[in-house]
């Protein structure tokens, strides 16, 4: 068997003021919140349930809470 990797160097990342990937609706983590678990919006620091959260889609770990959504960030 053979098998091929790809890597990609310099990988884009989310940062506050620079979200590179589109953001997807909190998958609800609402389990892990009820067992101790907290989630923070990554622009303004806030800690907020999961429902309430937008993530990367591209696995970032970044959050961006309703509040924090701007027309420039983009959901699918």
């Amino acid at each position: 068997m053979t098998a091929r990797v790809r890597v990609h160097p310099g990988r884009l990342t989310c940062v506050p003021g620079c979200v590179r990937h589109p953001l997807v609706r909190g998958d609800g983590l609402l389990k892990y919140y009820a067992q101790g678990a907290r989630f923070y919006c990554d622009q303004c620091g806030e800690p907020q349930p999961s429902d309430q959260l937008h993530r990367c889609a591209a696995g970032c770990n970044f959050d961006v809470c309703t509040g924090c959504l701007t027309e420039e960030m983009a959901l699918v």
